[in-house]
């Protein structure tokens, strides 16, 4: 049942505990991973993002941590190497070592992303590793084809 009015100070820190844990069948908690220590934040970060939108047993195993740790680590690699290539000047492909160099980007980026994938397929966190393609199939066809419905522009005006 709500409450009307403000919340007491107690009950807005036990929200705050409910949300980190998720009680199981039996109401003992169950804590989501944490980051290993030896990552950096934002790559603490990344973790926290990724474990947040699973659920709560889905990396309780060291297996999936360990391969969760280098898709993180992979996840920060492809945002320095883009975050470089957006800094790039277009003026730059002129000479000849600036254009090398951007090439050596575009490859950096390339296979930054080839181990994104790879990981994040071995860890099920793709679509395509969650459905069949009948299933995948099913959920296209039961999506909305044409305009939204706020988007609908009525026949009179």
């Amino acid at each position: 049942m709500k409450q009307n009015g403000r919340k007491s100070a107690a009950q807005r820190s036990v929200e705050n505990i409910v949300k980190l844990k998720v009680f199981d069948g039996g109401g003992a908690p169950q804590e989501r991973a944490a980051p290993p220590s030896d990552l950096t934040p934002r790559q603490a970060e990344i973790w926290q993002a990724i474990v947040r939108d699973e659920p709560v047993d889905f990396f309780s195993t060291n297996a999936t941590q360990m391969m969760l740790k280098a898709l993180v680590q992979a996840v920060e690699s492809l945002e320095i190497v883009q975050a470089t290539i957006n800094m790039f000047e277009p003026s730059w492909l002129k000479s000849g070592n600036g254009a090398k160099r951007y090439h050596e980007y575009i490859k950096s980026r390339s296979l930054c992303m080839a181990d994104v994938a790879k990981y994040t397929t071995k860890l099920r966190l793709t679509n395509q590793a969650r459905y069949t393609p009948k299933a995948a199939g099913t959920a296209s066809n039961n999506t909305l084809k044409g305009n939204k419905p706020w988007e609908w522009d009525p026949p009179f005006k």
